[in-house]
């Protein structure tokens, strides 16, 4: 297969807001840097940034319509680009506005949120091809693509920056269930297992409730069983946060738009080895094992805490996550599937003189 020059471009959030970004972090970089190994020129940039020179491939993360894009899009078509696209969540059903986090928990109005993924529909339906981080995602857009347009499903996998760090446990006084928060909207769920989290607690003098990131303490957790920890850089702080941890929750309010989210810390706690009880998740079906637990109701959460706590008493050390995870956790093996199917729907030529 011939190298490629590839352009990806974050359509979504501030420059300075990058680094910290999920969505870019595992849908730009780390594709970036997968297609890197592979021999590809690769360029991330805000779409702002753009290169003033030619790409036989751009990718726009999240893009929103707008005349920079419309004219960018134009420019890179007389220029023989291709010009792909990706997105990580149901931001593409204005309908769905009211079940955005941002939404839901106060930070964004509803008619903002609605435009704004208006401005993500019509974006996406200008482009050549799209990949989508889950199954669920991937039927949502089926419904209303543009006729002939390609379309792959490409799942999170771990990131690169994470492949060569080993697996050793992170030393702690305590044990620990973690709950990690990348943006101030996830109280909304949390709070579906805060109550069985203080009564398992309770019985537990000895474990504690780490929140990693910006999110509300939920009610009745004991002052001395709970730890706040501000959110960490990616490649060092956050790892070890992960490390430290001895069981991960996953909670999740109900309904599509959360319905269609990717099971992006089952798969980053399963690298460190660490088992996850999470509401039920169609993504994290590829992840089934003897490292996660399904809670299907509020009720629940309280006897499967349980049961992971006296789980992780009784043995002598953690469980062999990583190893189970193979080939759908490596963001390697996606990319090779990523370019075979660029290859095969869309042919990327090195003709035109276009720039961004």
């Amino acid at each position: 297969m011939p190298a490629w020059s590839i352009a990806i471009l974050a359509c979504h959030a501030a420059p300075a807001a990058l680094a910290g970004d999920a969505s870019w972090r595992y849908r730009g970089d780390n594709l970036a840097r997968a297609l890197a190994q592979a021999g590809h020129e690769v360029v991330c940039a805000p779409l702002a940034a753009c290169p003033a020179r030619r790409f036989d491939l751009v990718l726009l993360v999240r893009p929103l319509d707008g005349w920079g894009l419309r004219r960018r899009l134009a420019a890179w078509r007389r220029a023989g680009t291709r010009v792909l696209a990706d997105v990580d969540d149901l931001v593409f059903e204005p309908a769905l506005a009211p079940e955005s986090p941002g939404v839901r928990h106060g930070r964004v109005s509803e008619a903002a949120v609605r435009e704004r993924f208006e401005r993500h529909r019509r974006a996406l339906r200008q482009v050549d091809a799209l990949s989508v981080s889950t199954a669920a995602l991937a039927r949502a857009w089926q419904a209303q693509a543009p006729a002939g347009q390609p379309l792959m499903r490409l799942p999170n996998a771990v990131h690169l920056g994470w492949q060569g760090l080993p697996d050793t446990p992170w030393p702690t006084r305590h044990p620990a269930i973690a709950y990690f928060s990348g943006t101030r909207s996830h109280d909304h769920d949390l709070a579906l297992a805060a109550p069985g989290l203080a009564e398992a607690l309770r019985a537990a003098p000895h474990w504690r409730l780490r929140l990693v990131g910006p999110v509300a303490p939920p009610p009745g957790i004991t002052p001395g069983q709970l730890e706040c920890v501000p959110r960490q850089p990616f490649l060092n702080g956050y790892a070890d946060a992960v490390r430290a941890s001895q069981l991960a929750l996953m909670p999740l309010a109900p309904g599509r738009f959360n319905g269609c989210k990717s099971a992006l810390k089952v798969l980053e706690a399963h690298w460190w080895n660490v088992p996850v009880l999470a509401s039920p998740l169609e993504d994290a079906e590829r992840l089934q094992g003897p490292g996660l637990c399904s809670v299907a109701s509020a009720d629940g959460w309280a006897g499967a805490l349980r049961q992971a706590m006296a789980v992780h008493d009784r043995q002598a050390g953690p469980p062999d996550l990583r190893a189970a995870l193979g080939p759908e956790a490596d963001v390697r093996t996606w990319a090779r599937r990523w370019q075979d199917w660029v290859e095969a729907e869309l042919a990327p030529t090195a003709r035109g003189l276009g720039r961004c």
